[in-house]
């Protein structure tokens, strides 16, 4: 048999070569059950700039919020890595508790724009529930999205796209949810983040709450934080019970809160303190216009909360959130 013509060999080169970026480009529309492999990139996900802490998502002892944990690390560019590296390896405290099945691993990390493919060994299937794995997926997203080069996530395993996994659907990259740990399903209003504490008083979670159209979203922040998390919620509250705010504004970027007597009812808990003043600085300062808070109590100025917490400057956001090392 003769050798076929050399326009012939061209075309079937470039076909080739076009379907073949097409596979690499990421999954397409599959045959039920018939995943399809996928080769592994060797282009890992590396930042621009090296970052010295990892912000994981793990979740409270009884599953039912996500509990961000943040890491200190050797600067490095593949802190995306160690993060995602460090999630599967399982929660750091028995407080907590670990989204994924113990030994999945991380076969690889790499970026297409300003997607990132994450491929993780077989282990993960051993997810038999799908809210068990929305749980996972969704905390491999929340840990990813802390980089602002992550816009969506596609998820493989052992190289294959899958149509789901337990019956959450990963046809398409996942973007984080637009609420984190929403209190509510009626989600009208304007959304604000809270942090209320986890059931044993250890962690602070962020929680998302909606306020009522037309109210001063500071004071009822304020008003929801006094009054402490919802009973059926299975949140601790950050301030002391009957504890009344008794005003509030904000002036240039600082917000005063004037609380009753009774915020100090805590007298002989370091930990409680850490956990009230830190509640009222993330949740503050989620607000963008906020960069401060001013805690008064009866209208007064106190240089220091009864367990030493410097109270008499307004106080700023921490860059850690729930230290590991706490």
């Amino acid at each position: 048999m003769g050798k076929p013509p050399a326009a012939k060999v061209f075309w079937l080169l470039f076909l080739g070569l076009i379907l073949g970026s097409a596979w690499l480009a990421g999954c397409r529309p599959e045959t039920p059950g018939q995943p399809r492999r996928i080769p592994v990139r060797e282009r890992e996900f590396r930042l621009a700039a090296p970052a010295d802490q990892v912000r994981i998502y793990y979740l409270t002892k009884d599953r039912r919020y996500f509990v961000p944990v943040t890491f200190k690390i050797g600067p490095t560019r593949e802190a995306p890595r160690v993060a995602v590296e460090k999630l599967l390896a399982g929660a750091p405290r028995e407080l907590l508790a670990a989204p994924f099945p113990p030994d999945v691993k991380l076969r690889a990390l790499y970026r297409e724009g300003d997607r990132v493919v994450v491929d993780l060994t077989g282990e993960v299937l051993q997810i038999q529930k799908r809210e068990a794995a929305r749980r996972a997926f969704e905390a491999l997203v929340w840990t990813l999205a802390e980089f602002p080069e992550v816009k969506t996530v596609k998820i493989l395993v052992r190289g294959s796209c899958l149509a789901n996994v337990a019956g959450f659907s990963l046809e398409e990259p996942l973007a984080p949810p637009p609420y984190l740990n929403p209190l509510s399903q009626e989600k009208t209003g304007r959304p604000a983040t809270l942090y209320f504490a986890d059931q044993f008083g250890a962690y602070l979670v962020p929680v998302t709450l909606f306020l009522p159209e037309g109210s001063n979203p500071l004071a009822a922040v304020a008003g929801i934080l006094a009054a402490g998390p919802p009973a059926e919620s299975g949140l601790g509250p950050t301030v002391w019970p009957g504890t009344k705010v008794l005003r509030i504004e904000e002036k240039k970027g600082i917000v005063a809160v004037d609380f009753s007597r009774e915020v100090l009812a805590y007298g002989g808990g370091s930990a409680w303190e850490l956990t009230f003043v830190n509640a009222l600085v993330f949740t503050f300062t989620e607000f963008p216009q906020v960069n401060g808070v001013q805690i008064l109590i009866e209208g007064k100025k106190h240089p220091f909360l009864p367990e030493g917490s410097a109270a008499a400057r307004p106080l700023r956001r921490p860059r850690e959130l729930n230290p590991a090392a706490l």
